[in-house]
């Protein structure tokens, strides 16, 4: 429920955390940038995005090598984009 996650002192959602932090939309973030929020969790007021440590920095690396493993942003990108439209006539017989 990242809606609700707390990254910082009143910031509420993976959507505020990348506004205040990054100054852009979550769906623009960086691999990078994902991972360090991501890093931060579950104490973000004792693990601060806006300065982490050689441990948030280590948890970051270690997401980034997972997220690589899983496949990748492009994969992240996959599960987000709409399915394409299916066509409801039939296919047609060669002849």
């Amino acid at each position: 429920m990242l809606f609700r996650s707390e990254f910082g002192t009143g910031v509420f959602g993976v959507g505020a955390a990348s506004e205040i932090y990054f100054k852009k939309r979550a769906a623009r973030l960086s691999a990078p940038d994902a991972a360090l929020l991501a890093a931060v969790l579950p104490s973000p007021k004792r693990m601060k995005v806006q300065s982490p440590s050689r441990y948030v920095r280590s948890r970051q690396e270690w997401i980034l090598g997972q997220m690589r493993g899983l496949g990748g942003t492009g994969l992240l990108r996959q599960l987000e984009e709409p399915a394409p439209p299916t066509s409801k006539e039939p296919a047609r017989k060669k002849s």
